[in-house]
């Protein structure tokens, strides 16, 4: 995909900023991604984590 760029290793920075989840005046910095999305990978960095 060209200029696919991922946005993991921001979005899980900035889920362990604030308690392992996407702070609502950070959602906007992912439009791109649907709310299933952004929960999927907010509940991948709980568990990986240790926060289940």
């Amino acid at each position: 995909m060209a200029g696919f760029r991922s946005p993991g290793p921001f979005l899980v920075r900035l889920c362990l900023q604030d308690d392992r989840r996407l702070a609502a005046r950070k959602r906007r910095l992912f439009s791109e991604l649907s709310d299933e999305e952004v929960t999927a990978m907010e509940a991948a960095v709980r568990e990986a984590m240790g926060g289940g």
